[in-house]
């Protein structure tokens, strides 16, 4: 089968090799579908791990006042407790 291309330059394809250019380009096609669905299976995991981890940290956070207060409060009735045992 001849095809002319657009540079009007006339070439002859056999059927084999027409048959040949559409499994390859088939075989990529498959290829690049795969490589965008792990993608995006990629993305979506790294997006709930980021989600999470916003919310660990968050939480780490509010720990850390809880902790801070504790220490705080702690400290108070030492202070408390010496100056009772001194008097």
């Amino acid at each position: 089968m001849c095809v002319c291309v657009w540079t009007c330059v006339c070439v002859c394809v056999t059927q084999a090799e027409a048959q040949a250019a559409t499994e390859q380009l088939s075989k990529e096609r498959n290829a690049h579908q795969a490589a965008v669905a792990r993608l995006v299976t990629e993305m979506e995991a790294r997006s709930k791990v980021t989600l999470e981890n916003a919310s660990l940290q968050e939480k780490l956070s509010e720990a850390a006042l809880h902790h801070a207060d504790l220490v705080a409060q702690r400290d108070i009735l030492l202070q408390d407790k010496n100056s009772l045992e001194e008097k």
